[in-house]
């Protein structure tokens, strides 16, 4: 008995420590990514991505499977998947009824042969869509040799980085996986920024540029991390 008090309370202190949702069964660690896409040059949209990793807190269980369920209201749930049970295992929700600021509900269950028990619940809070003040506009100006960007503060995120790359990709895919190398690219604390000396970094061409503002909000040790991402594209004329 005392061994098992023992871990107990190494497990809820580490829970309370790192963030990780966990029971004597099972540990979850979730991460949450809301793209927003705005302009027609890129094609206006806005895609939430899920995903769960978990794993056996005390050893692997004698179980067939692990089903996903979602609910909206953590009441009515709907089975999403049923993956083969292992060591750790992970889920990916992408489905366009994910919404931005909103809270979604998933439960894991063990399935054995026909029959199935809970395991653990997880309440996923969605973070809201990074959107831009400015530029506001397809097809701008610089005066002054000088571009503001301005853009809308996530609430409870403390790390925001700005972007800005040549071309303007047509899929979501290749805005999160294939724009690189920067043209500039920093970190600010403030909702407004002012790059000076931009004709000689983003010259007068019909080439759209992009702007990529991601704000992060990660928890203690990485356990859990939510993520908004706002692209704008433009052309200077």
């Amino acid at each position: 008995m005392k061994k098992v008090l023992v871990l107990s309370s190494f497990l809820i202190f580490f829970a309370c420590e790192s963030g990780v949702e966990i029971n004597l069964e099972c540990w979850v660690k979730h991460t949450c990514e809301v793209v927003n896409v705005e302009t027609s040059i890129l094609g206006e949209k806005t895609r939430v991505f899920i995903n769960l990793t978990w794993g056996w807190t005390l050893q692997r269980p004698q179980i067939d499977a692990v089903i996903v369920e979602r609910s909206s209201d953590s009441t009515t749930f709907i089975a999403l998947d049923t993956i083969p049970v292992d060591t750790v295992m992970s889920f990916n929700d992408s489905d366009t009824m994910l919404i931005p600021s909103t809270k979604v509900y998933y439960r894991l269950k063990s399935l054995y042969g026909k029959d199935t028990d809970h395991i653990i619940d997880i309440a996923v809070n969605i973070p809201s869509p990074q959107n831009f003040y400015r530029p506001d506009s397809e097809y701008i100006s610089i005066p002054n040799d000088t571009l503001c960007i301005c853009f809308a503060r996530i609430p409870g995120f403390d790390t925001t980085d700005v972007a800005i790359y040549k071309g303007a990709p047509s899929s979501i895919d290749s805005l999160l996986h294939n724009l690189t190398n920067p043209l500039f690219d920093t970190t600010v604390a403030d909702t407004i920024i002012y790059i000076t000396n931009v004709d000689s970094l983003i010259p007068v061409d019909t080439i759209p540029y992009t702007i990529r503002i991601s704000s992060s909000k990660i928890s203690a040790l990485d356990y859990i991390t939510d993520t908004s991402i706002g692209f704008r594209a433009f052309i200077r004329e």
